[in-house]
């Protein structure tokens, strides 16, 4: 009787009978893992194997996955963590499309031309201007010479664009 093991596939059992010949005996062992095909949007985003913690970006195949359930986590900038949980089938492929959360809003700050505009005490550029923000409170202040700095704190909300009016006022 022989017993075989290997990682990933069924043991495989079974008899041979030897004479006083030499015997051959092949033996297919059957995989105890399948594969997953991975896309997500936005496209990138990395991807990791709970399991295991191997880690791939998006779009991916991951083969030799173990057969049984196995927890996926997705991320990437900005979006919110996605964990994902399928069912692996034996020599199956199965498709997997994670479409992520944005966490982040555009926000638009309209300013006077030449006027300087700062995010948290950061120089982000001057006049007004566009930027994605992720979640959050945010300090934006505008400055130019010959004027008083403005500052206004806001709040940013994940998908709901805001339009900031926001000008220095001159000094006479």
């Amino acid at each position: 009787s022989y017993m075989l093991k290997t990682p990933l596939y069924h043991d495989e059992a079974g008899f041979v009978t030897i004479d006083d010949k030499r015997v051959k005996q092949d033996v297919a062992m059957k995989p105890a893992f399948g594969t997953v095909n991975i896309t997500t949007i936005p496209s990138g985003a990395t991807i990791m194997v709970e399991s295991d913690g191997r880690t791939f970006t998006t779009p991916c195949e991951i083969t030799k996955l173990p057969s049984g359930t196995q927890t996926l986590t997705a991320t990437y900038p900005g979006y919110a963590i996605s964990r994902n949980t399928v069912t692996v089938t034996d020599g199956c492929v199965i498709p997997l499309n994670i479409e992520l959360d944005a966490r982040f809003a555009p926000i638009t700050i309209n300013t006077l031309a030449g006027a300087t505009v700062k995010i948290n005490g950061e120089v982000i550029g001057k006049g007004s201007l566009a930027k994605q923000l992720d979640e959050g409170i945010y300090d934006i202040e505008v400055s130019m010479v010959q004027h008083r700095t403005v500052t206004r704190q806001i709040e940013v909300v994940a998908k709901q664009p805001q339009t900031i009016e926001l000008n220095p006022i001159p000094i006479y």
